[in-house]
């Protein structure tokens, strides 16, 4: 499985009606897929098991189908507008964006002398599997530098929210193996939206970023109702 890449899950998705590129003869867009005839009915019967199991059959839970647009009020007094962002780090070749805060660096100094000969750049996982990918590309590092064999410290992580700009400037990227990293960003996790004819401040609406906010702002009216 480890071979197995995502377009070829996709492609095998698409040959048996599950899934579908959402607008594929327009190019199709990123991230958006539309259900197909056999995907359809998966979902139904997913849904229908859940709604069977902790709703039809329980007397303590009843159900509620929220709009997917709030009252921006909603996610101010969520806290959902102030913090509801991932410092993000683009890599300016391959185009590809890391959460800064999963991404850990660590200089590559050698025990003799002292020296930075470089940065490793890793995703975070347990102290070991870390280790282990920094280690292969220390070893890369100290021969592309005419260091080969020669004893290093130990490496000292730490993410890329905490690094600077001259710092980055050395950091390689996963995705190109070169320093091409754009400094943290703050990446907005809410759908921003307008409603109304006109767009202004006024009519600044988010798309619900969390379902359970339903169950919340409409917990008098379903106490009332359900009891």
């Amino acid at each position: 499985y480890d071979k197995v890449k995502m377009e070829d899950i996709v492609s095998l998705c698409k040959r048996r009606g599950i899934i579908f590129p959402s607008s594929e003869i327009y190019n199709g867009f990123a991230g958006f897929f539309d259900y197909g005839p056999l995907g359809s009915e998966l979902k139904k019967n997913v849904k229908d098991a859940f709604w069977t199991n902790f709703v039809q059959c329980r007397e303590d839970i009843v159900g509620i189908d929220s709009s997917i647009v709030h009252n921006p009020t909603t996610w101010k007094s969520s806290g959902h507008l102030d913090g509801f962002s991932d410092p993000m780090v683009d890599c300016k070749e391959t185009k590809l964006r890391y959460r800064a805060d999963q991404l850990f660096c660590s200089p590559v100094v050698l025990e003799e002398c002292g020296t930075t000969v470089g940065f490793v750049c890793v995703l975070e996982a347990n102290d070991a599997d870390m280790k282990k990918a920094a280690k292969t590309q220390a070893k890369k590092l100290l021969r592309e530098n005419d260091r080969k064999g020669e004893k290093i410290q130990a490496f000292e992580f730490t993410d890329l929210t905490q690094v600077s700009e001259e710092t980055m400037a050395q950091i390689p990227s996963p995705g190109s193996g070169k320093p091409t990293l754009t400094m943290p960003r703050d990446f907005n996790l809410m759908f921003q939206t307008n409603v109304g004819a006109m767009q202004d401040g006024s009519s600044v609406a988010y798309l619900r970023p969390e379902t359970a906010q339903g169950i919340f702002i409409n917990f008098k009216n379903v106490l009332g109702t359900s009891r």
